[in-house]
């Protein structure tokens, strides 16, 4: 076991390397090796240039005595970590560790950049030439590599594998070979993340199989790619059983192949193997004798150390036996103290006793005392424990009361939240009737801008017509004096009577073709009553007359329409009354230019309003 982060260590060995991370983590290179047989741990020496503290590189057998390491992340003594893509050759035995570090060098670009979170597996088909394979991990920058590598352990080279991104693009994840024959072989890759989210491959993709063959030349190629869904056809498996066919006639044919030389080749083989295991033998005794070298200089650092301790034991003895004497004096002179101490407390303690039962029998006079007191208290309490008996009869009457009360006040809250409810929609509804009055009122203003446009219009007809009639007026203005002061005559009386009647003899025209009949009979010409009606107009403002009542008169005539009837009587407007009474006057009067029988009704109205001004007239004076 070598390297790798963690909490602090308990115990720092002193052959090793211990840095403290930023984060609080540490960083080692130190090594351990477990011995199977005696069950025990032991750090074994390092030979050689071993690695920085690092961790998440790859370790991988090569054989019983040999591994191989690459990449990592490696902390320097500034506790500066960096990603590395450094080759380490190790050689291992019972205690030792021997280093061999292979860096890039300056003039080879065909390299892997450094690397952490990678995977690695073995690959050894039996040439003499095993190789390294590796894929994915993370850069310096913590993004995911997409890329895969061999590597020729004998001749130190890298070869790039021209792999799908389904296979290489990932970290985190596990490699494993699976030998079909001397020149196939079936990398298998597994699980993994793709991204810094730790985003996991997913299915088909989880478990990867990658064909490695060898050319004719002797070099790795990459064949076919499966994924979950690939190894389960049938196409798949019938390509596996003829690979494990053909791998299994290979062996055969390269165990069953006749030896050069025969007997001399075997020879030579097994004086190489002794040769060979001679050195072996040699190296163990050498080790031995280091191992039987370093047991010896532990046990003599034992024995000096047994000496130490006897000698500290020795010295602690002595002092202890120095120590009781010294106490042994000082307990005789405490006990003779204490003695007197003693003597001392005995004669306060006789006299607390007697001060004690002085006071006992005070303290029974007491008693007594509070025996009674404690009868009348009994007493007491037995009154009060009745009065809360009573008290809880009442708190329970109250308490159903209150219950009671609440009920009431749920109700009413409902009742308050229902009527809370109605006010709420009652105050939508304003709100809806307050807009439809604006939409009204803006409504009412445009056919009021058309009114006040049409009255202009019709002002501008009424002068083209009076130049027009101003020759024919001409003619008739003999007569025309004497019809005005008939009807202003009939309009006085209609003032003052309830009762009058127009002479028919009095509004005559001394013209033959133009002759004037009974108002009830005979139609008013509309040229004329609309002559007369502009200049009563003033006359007819100043005699009081109300305007409600008129706009009534005029709406129950047909002479104006409801629209104008409440823009006359509507005091909210922003007009005045005689503005408001100018504009009802120009309806008048345009309604009279157009028919005569207007004036007739006018005339009734002014009769009907004279009759509630007499009334009023009466009453003030």
């Amino acid at each position: 076991m070598i390297g790798g982060f963690g909490s602090k260590p308990a115990i720092q060995l002193r052959h090793y390397k211990y840095i403290e991370l930023p984060n609080g983590n540490w960083r080692t290179n130190e090594h351990s090796m477990y011995n199977l047989s005696s069950r025990k741990w032991n750090n074994p020496s390092i030979i050689g240039q071993c690695m920085p503290p690092a961790s998440h590189f790859i370790i991988e057998k090569i054989n019983n005595t040999r591994a191989i390491l690459f990449g990592g992340v490696e902390t320097d003594d500034d506790a500066k970590s960096t990603a590395m893509n450094n080759i380490y050759i190790l050689e291992i035995s019972i205690s030792t560790v021997s280093w061999q570090c292979i860096k890039k060098p300056e003039a080879i670009y065909q390299w892997p950049v450094g690397r952490w979170g990678h995977a690695g597996a073995i690959i050894i088909t039996g040439s003499g030439c095993p190789m390294l394979v590796i894929s994915g991990g993370w850069d310096k920058n913590e993004e995911t590599l997409d890329d895969c590598w061999i590597f020729n352990i004998t001749q130190h080279s890298w070869i790039k594998l021209a792999v799908p991104h389904s296979v290489s693009e990932r970290w985190s994840h596990s490699l494993s070979v699976f030998i079909m024959s001397l020149h196939c072989v079936w990398i298998i890759t597994t699980g993994g993340a793709i991204d810094k989210r730790l985003t996991l491959v997913t299915n088909p993709n989880i478990v990867m199989i990658t064909e490695l063959v060898t050319n004719s030349k002797g070099e790795w190629k990459v064949g076919d790619t499966l994924d979950t869904n690939g190894m389960n056809n049938e196409e798949y498996k019938k390509k596996y059983q003829q690979q494990l066919q053909a791998g299994r006639r290979i062996w055969l044919e390269e165990y069953q192949k006749p030896r050069k030389g025969d007997t001399v080749d075997i020879k030579q083989t097994v004086q190489a193997l002794m040769k060979s295991l001679e050195e072996k033998e040699k190296e163990k005794e050498k080790e031995a004798q280091v191992y039987h070298q370093k047991l010896m200089q532990k046990e003599r650092e034992e024995a000096e150390k047994e000496q130490e301790i006897s000698r500290y034991r020795h010295q602690l003895q002595e002092k202890d036996r120095e120590h009781q004497v010294v106490l042994q004096k000082k307990d005789r002179e405490h006990q003779v103290i204490l003695q007197k101490k003693d003597r001392e407390h005995q004669v306060v303690l006789q006299e607390k006793d007697r001060e004690l039962q002085e006071k006992e029998e005070t303290l029974q006079q007491k008693d007594i005392v509070i025996l009674e007191n404690n009868r009348e208290l009994q007493e007491k309490d037995r009154q009060l424990q009745e009065k809360d008996r009573e008290l809880q009869e009442k708190e329970e009457t109250l308490r159903q009361k209150d219950i009671v009360i609440l009920e009431n006040d749920r109700e009413l809250q409902e009742k308050d939240r229902q009527l809370q409810e109605k006010d709420r929609e009652l105050q939508e509804k304003d709100r809806e009737l307050q807009e439809k009055d604006r939409e009204l009122q803006e409504k009412d203003r445009e056919p009021q801008e058309k009114d006040m446009e049409l009255q202009e219009k019709d002002r501008e007809l009424q002068e083209d017509r009076e130049l027009q009639e101003d020759r024919e007026l001409q003619e008739k203005d003999g007569e025309l004096p004497q019809s005005q002061e008939a009807v202003h005559r009939y309009q006085q009386q209609a003032l003052t009577d309830d009762h009058w009647v127009i002479n028919k003899d009095e509004v005559t025209s001394k013209s033959s073709t133009h002759e004037w009949k009974n108002i009830d009979a005979t139609p008013v010409i509309p040229k004329v009553a609309y002559r007369v009606i502009s200049e009563c107009i003033s006359e007819l403002k100043d005699c009081g007359i109300d305007l409600h009542f008129l706009t009534e008169k005029l709406l129950e005539k047909k002479i104006i329409n409801d629209r104008q009837k409440k823009k006359a009587i509507d005091e909210h407007s922003g007009r005045t009354t005689d503005q408001r009474m100018n504009q009802l006057f120009d309806i008048v009067k345009v309604s009279v230019q157009r028919e005569g029988k207007v004036f007739e009704y006018i005339l009734e109205i002014l009769k009907d309003e004279d009759t509630i001004l007499a009334n009023k007239l009466k009453v003030s004076n």
